[in-house]
């Protein structure tokens, strides 16, 4: 289940405050309590689906709830306990360097509260083509010169954001090491995506 555009409308980049989405959270609520585990698969940091599920956040040991969070470079299981976390190499100083590009753009951002990813948000930025052509070219650059950056891109008449991952890391190696887990077993999967990067 992807927590953006798809199933959940949010300010772009933006994860605290966030109002809690009592509805939705019910629905998995009413899912979890009929035995279906739920899975969520999103490019938003862990503290983003904590606001938005307090009673979720609040039960989570109880409950069959995994998160991947980060697109797929953080993942913990209803217990809070990190099944798998992995950092872009140097992301402090990518940080940095995508910061001091994005001065240029106001609006974009580089968003908060990741660990192990970067997103850069370009959906408020006052020339939103430019900024993200050209941090798209700022991010080719940057994966050239290091190993082990991924690049993740989506650009839409709604949004357009940039995410750096550690290579070999998406939605896809996110979605396998959850399923492995035996409580998924002789499920029926179903997925819910609105873009290329819930593709893989």
């Amino acid at each position: 289940l992807d927590l953006d555009g798809a199933v959940v409308s949010r300010q772009p980049g933006i994860h605290d405050p966030v109002t809690p989405d009592l509805g939705l959270e019910g629905h998995l609520l009413s899912l979890m309590g009929d035995g279906c585990p739920v899975a969520i698969n999103t490019g938003r940091p862990e503290k983003f689906i904590d606001n938005l599920f307090p009673n979720i956040r609040d039960n989570a040991a109880l409950l069959p709830f995994w998160a991947s969070t980060e697109t797929g470079a953080h993942i913990y299981d209803h217990g809070k306990n990190i099944l798998f976390q992995r950092a872009v190499p140097g992301i402090e100083r990518l940080r940095d360097t995508f910061n001091k590009e994005l001065a240029q753009y106001p609006g974009a951002i580089v968003e908060g509260h990741k660990m192990c990813a970067i997103t850069i948000s370009l959906a408020a930025a006052n020339d939103k083509q430019k900024a993200y052509d050209h941090m798209l070219a700022v991010c080719k650059t940057e994966a050239a010169a290091a190993q082990g950056i991924n690049i993740i891109h989506v650009y839409k008449p709604y949004d357009a954001y940039i995410e750096i991952v550690p290579d070999g890391i998406h939605k896809g190696t996110a979605s396998e090491k959850i399923l492995a887990h035996p409580e998924f077993h002789g499920k029926v999967v179903v997925c819910f995506g609105d873009s290329n990067a819930d593709e893989t």
